[in-house]
């Protein structure tokens, strides 16, 4: 299938322009020297910069997406799938970014008091989040 005819499904890669533009990897024009270069030199820019925010939300929301993921290529892909469509479920569900997430306020001299304290967390996010 040429480049023409691909379908945005069939995946096309957005780099910069360190990598050679092929048919499955999208670079910027090196010299844009037409309106109609320099508009998709753009275009192709705040496309790259809305992808890696994305990145970057996933990388704090899923700490497995941090570093290196060690698996096979074909796991790490459904790994990276996964992230995106619970990411989108979180969108979809108005939840917090882990940036917005506002810690729960302890009362000075509080200490850890075994699995009470886990219950009454529990019931803090039952009753937050559940009614």
């Amino acid at each position: 299938m040429d480049a023409m005819n691909r379908s945005w499904t069939d995946g096309i890669l957005i780099a910069d322009s360190g990598y050679a533009c092929s048919r499955v990897m999208m670079t910027p024009y090196r010299v844009a020297d037409t309106q109609q270069k320099i508009n998709f030199n753009r275009a192709h820019s705040r496309t790259r910069v809305a992808v890696e925010m994305a990145f970057g939300r996933w990388k704090r929301r899923f700490g497995i997406l941090h570093g290196e993921l060690r698996l096979k290529p074909a796991k790490a892909s459904k790994v990276t799938v996964a992230c995106a469509v619970l990411h989108n479920l979180a969108i979809d569900l108005k939840e917090p970014d882990v940036d917005d997430v506002v810690p729960v306020a302890r009362q000075p001299g509080e200490d850890y008091r075994g699995k009470e304290q886990g219950q009454a967390i529990r019931d803090h996010i039952a009753r937050a989040y559940f009614n």
